[in-house]
């Protein structure tokens, strides 16, 4: 990528802020964690939601992470660490913006205390967010900085389900200027 995925437009907005407006309508809190770039993030992520509505600047909790060279499990424990342990928690990548908003709505009703663990599905493919319990929480807190979710997922103790549902953009991301291409 030639810029930070955070701040790239999909539709005239900024990922970031896509996706923010659209779990304010779902999540009591929303903690963004940052590494590379942070102050820039916060502060055109900020100025674009003060443009939009002051709802979701209520609900962000930034959070740094001095070791995000270490990787996407580092940053997913300190944004645990920033949350109330109690709390069930929607794990999103900040290159999904093309969610839509009924597929947060959606995804939420599928949650069940028999589970710890949802994951949408399509075509048979697992896909992300994904919404775990405050176990799967403690767990990762718990967890070295070298291990990944795969390895939680993995813990037989976790009771998941896999929602199928009708929403391709749950197996997108963005690693390149063409796969942006294709789906504007």
């Amino acid at each position: 990528m030639t810029e930070l995925k955070a701040l790239m437009a999909f539709k005239g907005k900024p990922f970031l802020g896509s996706i923010i407006q659209k779990l304010a309508s779902v999540c009591e809190s929303i903690v963004v964690v940052t590494g590379h770039e942070s102050e820039k993030i916060q502060k055109e992520t900020q100025t674009f939601l003060n443009g939009q509505t002051h709802l979701e600047n209520k609900k962000i909790i930034w959070s740094f992470n001095p070791d995000y060279q270490k990787g996407m499990f580092s940053s997913l424990q300190t944004g645990l660490q920033a949350l109330e342990k109690n709390a069930w928690v929607l794990y999103h990548f900040v290159d999904q913006p093309t969610l839509p908003a009924k597929f947060y709505f959606d995804f939420i009703s599928e949650l069940d205390d028999k589970y710890d663990w949802l994951q949408p599905t399509y075509q048979a493919k697992n896909g992300h967010p994904i919404l775990f319990s405050p176990n799967v929480a403690r767990d990762i807190l718990n967890a070295q900085t070298s291990q990944s979710l795969r390895e939680i997922k993995k813990n037989k103790k976790i009771s998941k389900k896999y929602w199928t549902c009708n929403f391709p953009q749950v197996l997108q991301d963005f690693n390149s200027i063409e796969d942006i291409k294709v789906v504007s």
